[in-house]
């Protein structure tokens, strides 16, 4: 039996998730919860194989509860099933080192197929992701003034600094390197400026 949890902050679809689930002989619901708090102490409680989760939470982002997850529980596999298929969502989850990535519009019979995947130890994730992840990589587009802000950025300078430099205010100096952030698909600044290295935007 694979021993599952489901987290879902919508009542209607966590009780979809967990009949649908239940119908399979191989799967046995341990427990589902409305947040990330009920879903530690689920997990606390009971030995689990796969955590069903969506990103979503009322009380901790879905992505800070993956890290407690994956430091109290390493050997729990988590499959992210959610509506973001923004690329900084992806890639900080694969990053962070979730197992699947499905999106909430999938067929049913996917969300099984990557359980059953996820728990002989692959990884899996949906074909709308993976085309995401290729669309994203080696592809990215900026403004002269945001190839300013990164070099800037990759100097060491503050956004008050980086303000000051180049006349603006600190407000749009952050959503400067925020934009950066989300386009080079990072997860923050030093991951950003990695990838920028990597891609030739600026010199190491």
């Amino acid at each position: 039996m694979i021993k599952i949890v489901v987290v879902e902050d919508h009542p209607m679809l966590l009780d979809g998730l967990k009949n649908a689930l239940s119908k399979n002989s191989d799967f046995e619901i341990i427990g589902t919860a409305l947040n990330g708090q009920s879903c530690l102490t689920i997990l606390e409680e009971n030995n689990t194989d796969i955590l069903l989760m969506d990103l979503n939470l009322p009380d901790i982002k879905g992505e800070e509860l993956s890290k407690v997850v994956k430091s109290k529980f390493p050997k729990i596999k988590i499959i992210v099933l959610t509506s973001h298929d923004q690329i900084y969502h992806i890639r900080t989850m694969l990053d962070i080192g979730v197992s699947g990535y499905l999106l909430k519009n999938e067929d049913y019979s996917l969300i099984e197929d990557t359980i059953y995947s996820v728990y002989d130890g692959n990884i899996e994730i949906s074909q709308h992701i993976s085309e995401i992840i290729a669309k994203n990589t080696g592809k990215v587009n900026i403004s002269t003034r945001e190839k300013e802000v990164l070099k800037l950025i990759a100097d060491g300078l503050t956004n008050q600094e980086i303000a000051d430099k180049l006349f603006i205010s600190p407000l749009t100096s952050d959503s400067h390197r925020k934009n950066l952030i989300l386009k080079f698909g990072a997860s923050n600044t030093a991951s950003m400026i990695k990838t920028a290295i990597e891609m030739g935007f600026i010199s190491n």
